[in-house]
């Protein structure tokens, strides 16, 4: 019987796992946003860039860093357009916006490249052969019974 061979990426990724994470981020990306301008009279700018930074982490473990990436430019994007002052444009205006959404930019990169160093580095460790003990245990050693002691009349 013929295995299927799993075609695996760059970062070791299967493509089912690559292919998975551009739908969770696409999925996640355009769900969270109109659920975020449902609730735009509650949620601040940084409750929207947490729930983007959220998803970009889910889309860095199952898909790596390629569709992650896209979440985290997608997501500034869509904030920028959706959250900040002017809306509807890519421009911002206040001062505290503009840091939240550099401080988004930078923290979801960090955690991508982090996620992505993890799973590297457990892919290597689990590429490498067991290291052998350099003596097998041996038996606890034998203590010489003795024999119960008999009282002679």
């Amino acid at each position: 019987m013929a295995r299927r061979q799993i075609r695996v990426g760059p970062a070791g990724l299967s493509r089912r796992n690559v292919i998975a994470g551009w739908v969770v981020a696409t999925a996640g990306l355009a769900g969270a946003t109109v659920t975020f301008t449902h609730t735009r009279e509650w949620l601040g700018l940084s409750s929207v860039l947490l729930g983007y930074l959220a998803i970009a982490v889910l889309v860095a473990l199952i898909g790596g860093s390629g569709p992650a990436s896209a979440v985290v430019f997608g997501g500034f994007a869509l904030a920028v357009w959706f959250f900040t002052s002017p809306l509807y444009r890519l421009s911002v205006r206040e001062v505290d916006s503009q840091v939240a959404l550099l401080v988004y930019v930078v923290v979801s990169f960090a955690v991508i490249l982090v996620v992505d160093r993890a799973r590297r580095v457990m892919k290597a460790a689990a590429a490498r052969p067991p290291v052998p003990t350099k003596a097998p245990l041996a038996p606890p050693p034998q203590v010489p019974s003795e024999a119960p002691a008999t009282v002679d009349d």
